[in-house]
C-alpha cells in the first residue's frame, strides 16, 4: 500500500510537471481512497467544496483504493482545508508541492511515512 500511494503521488508530480498543470492528490478517508486530479489552479480547489466537487466527479484520473485494514492520516499538511475528512497535496508544474507527511498503518500495526518534500515534490517512503 506504501508503495502504491507513494506512485500515486509521484504520478501527479510527474504529470504537473510534464503537463505544466497544477494536480492535486485527496486523501477520503470516508471513502478510504486517494485521487489524483489536474486542476484548473489551486484557488479553486483550495476551499473544501471546491475539493468535495473534484471527489464528486465520476472520470477522475487516478483513484487508488485503499485496502481493508489500512488506515491512513496526515503528520504535517500545510493545507488550508480543515476537515479530518479529507486532506489533499498540491503539485505544481516546477515540481514543488504543498507538501505532507503521510502515515499508513495495518491491523498489526506496522507503520510507514510518506513523506512529500515542499520544495521539491519529491516522495520517501520510511518505514
Amino acid at each position: 500500500t506504501a508503495r502504491a500511494v507513494a506512485a500515486s503521488l509521484r504520478y501527479a508530480r510527474s504529470k504537473s510537471v510534464y503537463e505544466s498543470t497544477p494536480y492535486i492528490a485527496i486523501f477520503d478517508n470516508a471513502q478510504k481512497r486517494l485521487a489524483v486530479e489536474s486542476i484548473e489552479t489551486p484557488i479553486d480547489a483550495a476551499e473544501l467544496n471546491g475539493i468535495r466537487e473534484i471527489l464528486n466527479r465520476s472520470d477522475l484520473e487516478k483513484v487508488y483504493e485503499f485496502p481493508a485494514g489500512i488506515d491512513f492520516g496526515v503528520l504535517d499538511n500545510n493545507d488550508a482545508v480543515d476537515d479530518p475528512e479529507v486532506f489533499a497535496i498540491f503539485f505544481f508544474p516546477r515540481g514543488d508541492s504543498t507538501g505532507a507527511k503521510i502515515v499508513l498503518k495495518n491491523l498489526r500495526r506496522k507503520q510507514y511515512t510518506i513523506t512529500v518534500d515542499t520544495i521539491t515534490g519529491l516522495v520517501a517512503i520510511d518505514g
